[in-house]
């Protein structure tokens, strides 16, 4: 496993911004690495001294499993749920829900954890990667930071208790938009893009009828994927009562923050929180809420089970998020290092993303940045050249050096508008600097003042050019 220092120091700043000043918040957690012995390599670029990197190892977490169990570690957990689980690869039906649910795995206190969450559309279909859990799973910017989601871990044939070789994890974390105590939400939007083949779920701001069929699509135990189906039973009211624990009493609609569902098919247990519950309306499903807790299980096939109201959720707070007109959303924008070329390559498309990411001689850097897809009267386009002598690519916000470009340089070909950023200040922007290579004659743009400082203080063969633009942090 490989990660950045840039993308590190960006998970601290944003737990640092999110209020969390503890140790934890300056702790980055790997991955669970899957063996009993781990070997920590520091690439250090080239000119700078290794006396300038000082590491600690605050905290190690030590993820166990039977003994009696030969499966690696990243698949410990199948063959945990109770038996009475169904298969979601022997019914078709949730095909689409299966691919918009997610395994997640995250790190609280040096504990690592499993729950469910599902992939959102927003109505843009802008591909913006929300993603929706509980507020008992993830309530913080901190343990948010430390998420790792498995796509389609689900069998590879019904019942054959094998991981399908299309299981996809998805390393990042997240950016934690809303949490909430009153409907157990917990609304993220993934710092990494879905894998292609990942679905975005549709979602209904509206309360089901009781006795409304209902199903599940969620990981219990962190077990393989499972479905459940059964009805919505009525509405509660309910309190945390400390250690995880919560009471629940019988409410109106009106009152109730949460749904009460009966299973006739299938349960959910632990790992299962989190998770969508779904209506079906006129062929279509619909996330309606996730999974706090409850008493189903296989022993106990006549429980219940407590899922917070999405449609809740949605007015408090979600909806200026899946409501957004694209024109009002940032976007991210994406750095990939060419590792032949010394330079490196920015794009808004998560498919472009993904595609250069598969070439050998690019690294992907997750995020740099965030500007906007569209054009208002206070931003201005970011053009995009392809430079067919160096095989690089060159930025603009200019309109008079874009002109000058294309009118003396032939080998650059003009690709259009990149995306939308700012000449000044304005919504909290920040100073994109720009630097000209004297060696390669290319450019290196970065919104980070502590690199721009490494690059000025180490690299003499970077020119510093200034401020190209002004982007933004977050989105």
């Amino acid at each position: 496993f490989e990660i950045s220092g840039r993308e590190i120091m960006l998970m601290v700043q944003r737990n640092l911004d999110a209020g969390d000043s503890s140790e934890a918040a300056r702790t980055y957690w790997s991955p669970d690495l899957g063996d009993d012995r781990v070997t920590m390599e520091v690439e250090v670029p080239a000119g700078v001294s290794s006396e300038a990197v000082q590491i600690a190892v605050p905290q190690i977490s030590h993820v166990f499993t039977k003994i009696e169990d030969q499966t690696v570690l990243t698949e410990k957990a199948i063959g945990d749920a109770g038996t009475c689980n169904l298969d979601v690869a022997c019914n078709a039906a949730y095909d689409d829900q299966s691919r918009s649910v997610a395994r997640m795995s995250f790190v609280v206190g040096g504990s690592s954890y499993l729950c469910s969450g599902t992939l959102l559309n927003d109505r843009a279909s802008s591909r913006t990667p929300y993603f929706l859990s509980a507020n008992h799973c993830i309530s913080s910017q901190t343990v948010a930071s430390s998420l790792t989601t498995d796509w389609f871990f689900r069998a590879s044939s019904c019942n054959s208790g094998q991981v399908s070789a299309s299981r996809k994890t998805v390393y990042g974390g997240a950016a934690l938009l809303y949490a909430s105590t009153n409907t157990d939400t917990s609304f993220r939007r993934l710092n990494s893009a879905p894998p292609l083949g990942a679905v975005y779920a549709g979602w209904a701001p509206a309360l089901p009828n009781v006795g409304v069929e209902v199903f599940g699509v969620h990981h219990p135990r962190g077990d393989l994927q499972k479905y459940s189906v059964g009805n919505v039973a009525g509405y509660q009211s309910c309190i945390a009562a400390g250690g995880g624990a919560f009471n629940c009493n019988a409410a109106s609609s009106q009152d109730g923050s949460y749904i009460n569902a009966t299973w006739y098919k299938g349960t959910v247990e632990g790992g299962s929180s989190g998770s969508g519950l779904f209506a079906t309306v006129n062929g279509s499903s619909y996330l309606i809420g996730q999974l706090w807790g409850g008493n189903a299980s296989c022993s106990n096939p006549g429980g219940t089970n407590t899922y917070g109201r999405f449609d809740l959720a949605y007015r408090a707070s979600l909806a200026q998020w899946l409501e957004a007109a694209p024109s009002t959303q940032r976007i991210a924008v994406y750095r990939l290092y060419n590792r032949q070329t010394g330079t490196h390559f920015y794009t808004p498309s998560l498919e472009e993303r993904i595609r250069v990411a598969n070439y050998p001689q690019f690294s992907d850097e997750n995020i740099a940045f965030y500007a906007y897809g569209d054009s208002a009267s206070d931003r201005s386009p970011v053009y995009r050249f392809y430079n067919t002598a160096t095989g690089t690519h060159f930025y603009t916000i200019s309109g008079d050096e874009r002109s000058n470009v294309q009118a003396n340089y032939p080998w650059f070909s003009f690709e259009g508008t990149s995306w939308y950023a700012s000449l000044g200040v304005i919504n909290a922007s920040t100073p994109m600097f720009r630097f000209y290579n004297l060696r390669t004659g290319t450019h290196f743009y970065t919104i980070s003042a502590q690199e721009r400082d490494v690059v000025q203080n180490n690299y003499p063969e970077f020119r510093f050019e200034g401020i190209g633009y002004y982007a933004w942090l977050t989105p």
